[in-house]
């Protein structure tokens, strides 16, 4: 299982339109796999200091420039600091990505990421 990072510590809700991508199907010798991952799991956290929360969208592509929602936003219910969420996935998609739809708390910071 490779795990990947997302969104690395966001502090802003961003768009669609800056996201970063990752390609899980290479493999971590560098070497193309053979076919997409089948199963995904997406893992949102969000640490501050006191009640945060945050909320993400996980976006799938074949192609890095016509992206789909993955799902609908995972949600992290406010609490204290650290607090995280999951959903799972199985649509082969050949990139992920994810962007903050909302954030909130003091000094809140969102990290998403993937594992497959």
């Amino acid at each position: 299982m490779s795990v990947y990072t997302l969104v690395p510590a966001q502090t802003a809700v961003q768009t669609v339109a800056n996201v970063g991508w990752q390609n899980p199907v290479v493999e971590p010798d560098g070497q193309l796999a053979s076919s997409p991952p089948i199963e995904q799991a997406f893992i949102v956290t969000v640490t501050g200091s006191g009640n945060v929360s945050a909320s993400a969208q996980i976006v799938g592509s074949n192609d890095t420039v016509n992206w789909a929602l993955y799902g609908p936003a995972i949600a992290v219910a406010s609490g204290a600091s650290p607090q995280s969420q999951s959903a799972v996935g199985n649509i082969p998609y050949q990139f992920y990505s994810a962007f903050l739809t909302a954030i909130s708390g003091t000094g809140a910071k969102a990290t998403v990421t993937m594992a497959c």
